[in-house]
């Protein structure tokens, strides 16, 4: 029995996407190897510039985060301004209309 056309075209595909695959981890692995070879520093060095690297990423998050807290912190103490405010003067408002109804 021959394969139909379908079947011939779909082993074909198959066939070109394990080219393209096989390529693409040669040219991985050829570039890893490329740019172990070709390092400006070495891996200690490599390595420290990560940390530092790392280190200086934590402070600027940490004081990104510790700004952002003062701010949540600003903002709640000007809304809590502002509701005293507005309960003050809905109280006087109240007081005043009182005053004017006669009532005690």
């Amino acid at each position: 029995m021959r394969p139909s056309q379908a079947e011939a075209d779909e082993a074909m595909e198959w066939k070109h996407v394990a080219i393209f695959g096989a390529g693409l981890a040669l040219g991985i692995t050829l570039g890893a190897g490329v740019a172990l070879l070709t390092a400006p520093q070495s891996g200690a060095e490599t390595r420290e510039g990560i940390r530092r690297g790392a280190r200086n990423a934590r402070g600027a998050v940490r004081g990104a985060s510790e700004d952002a807290w003062h701010g949540v912190q600003a903002e709640m103490r000007r809304l809590s301004r502002a509701l005293r405010r507005r309960k003050a003067q809905r109280a006087a408002e109240r007081s005043l209309q009182d005053e004017s109804t006669g009532l005690p």
